[in-house]
């Protein structure tokens, strides 16, 4: 990795801080949201419903939006089918290093929560789970060991940076 081109990175950020993270930049609400999501989750809370919707209170436009709102589908569920989706949590945040056993995990989840919502709420398309929300709550609640990027920038990121390891691929989400 370039030394020098991680100096002059740093330097620049530092430089461009205030604007970065002023009102018409302001990107730290993102790491605001896992903080909230690191305070809050406890799959063994009483209120399952209510902890899900606490936890990711702060994630805005980082799951749900004005179209979809794959959140709200999770705390509607957990109103009707608490232990159904505890479980279904637990199961996708089993630990792995296998990528193809996480990604089978993630798919399980769209796949039993999706089912579940379909047979309490049906026609309620906005509440639908898919691969991007779980990842993203995947990154949200254990981000050391998941997390988000957009494969074309990191890739352009890291040749910038002289960076000639591995850093994995996929469509930006």
């Amino acid at each position: 990795m370039n030394a020098n081109q991680i100096q002059r990175l740093f330097e620049n950020y530092i430089a461009s801080f205030d604007m970065i993270n002023g009102p018409e930049h302001n990107e730290t609400y993102k790491w605001h949201a896992i903080g909230r999501v690191q305070e809050r989750w406890d799959l063994s809370a009483d209120n399952i419903s209510e902890m899900v919707k606490q936890s990711f209170s702060l994630s805005y436009n980082l799951i749900n939006n004005r179209i979809v709102q794959p959140v709200s589908g999770i705390v509607q569920l957990a109103k009707v089918e608490p232990e159904a989706v505890r479980h279904a949590f637990e199961a996708l945040l089993a630990s792995t290093d296998d990528a193809g056993r996480k990604q089978s995990q993630i798919e399980a989840f769209v796949d039993t929560t999706n089912a579940l919502l379909d047979r309490h709420f049906p026609g309620k398309w906005k509440y639908a789970q898919d691969v991007r929300a779980v990842i993203a709550y995947l990154a949200m609640i254990k981000p050391a060991e998941n997390y988000l990027f957009k494969s074309k920038t990191a890739h352009y990121f890291a040749r910038y940076m002289d960076y000639s390891n591995d850093i994995g691929y996929g469509p930006d989400i």
